[in-house]
């Protein structure tokens, strides 16, 4: 282990640690959806019009709305979920803890 007693070299190695994690896991998750959709017009798109493509479809899909939701994004009555006929008896609203809905008048 490495002695320093300077707090400055800690600070700028640890923004130097961050600054990798953040551009290796951008990179890493981005360049499969650019060549999807590169592969899909290839005389249209290129390289830089699809980054930034993909960066705005990241943008609208408005990530940080998950990490505030403490739902579960995936199973019974979630979004990504095709219907059956549980979900059809309310079997999803008493999984997740939702009251069941009103029914209405005819």
């Amino acid at each position: 282990m490495i002695q320093t007693g300077s707090s400055f070299f800690i600070f700028v190695g640890l923004v130097f640690v961050i600054l990798a994690t953040l551009t290796t896991n951008i990179t890493a998750n981005m360049v499969s959806p650019i060549n999807d959709f590169m592969n899909l017009a290839p005389k249209k798109l290129n390289w830089e019009r699809t980054t930034i493509l993909i960066g705005l479809i990241g943008i609208l899909m408005q990530p940080w709305r998950f990490l505030a939701d403490p739902r579960p994004t995936s199973g019974p009555g979630c979004w990504d979920t095709a219907p059956s006929p549980r979900h059809r008896r309310g079997h999803h609203r008493r999984l997740l803890g939702r009251p069941e809905a009103e029914p209405q008048a005819a």
